[in-house]
């Protein structure tokens, strides 16, 4: 075996020696680069995962406050309808008061001046005869 490393040119203390500074660079760099490079990944992604369950609870308290909004706009117009009828309501009442007044003022002056005309009908008779 030996015949055959001297014959491809390979010597067994320097290929041990670079296999053991192989193993201290691996081990050095798997410390020095890997470790650290993996954690920041990590944590990068963990941030990442926060944020998109975030955005979703953004979301869904956006959706949420739609639906309360448009609850709210929704009882506001069926209150305001409900103020519009109740005004209409009572301007018909007031406008029939108002005509039924009116109607009473007119028949009785109506019967005033009937009564007037009448009693001066009567004093021209009178001073007639």
């Amino acid at each position: 075996m030996q015949e055959i490393l001297k014959v491809f040119g390979v010597e067994w203390e320097l290929l041990l020696v670079n296999i053991v500074n192989f193993g201290i660079l691996l081990l050095g760099l798997t410390y020095l680069l890997y470790k650290p490079v993996v954690k920041a990944l990590d944590e990068r992604s963990a941030k990442i995962e926060k944020g998109l369950k975030d955005a979703k609870l953004a979301e869904e308290k956006l959706q949420e406050s739609e639906s309360e909004k448009m609850q709210i706009i929704s009882q506001a117009k069926k209150e305001a309808q409900e103020s519009v009828t109740q005004a209409k309501d009572l301007a018909k009442k007031e406008a029939d008061k108002i005509l039924q007044e009116a109607q009473a003022k007119s028949l009785t002056t109506l019967e005033m001046a009937r009564r007037q005309a009448q009693d001066e009908k009567d004093a021209m008779l009178k001073s007639a005869k």
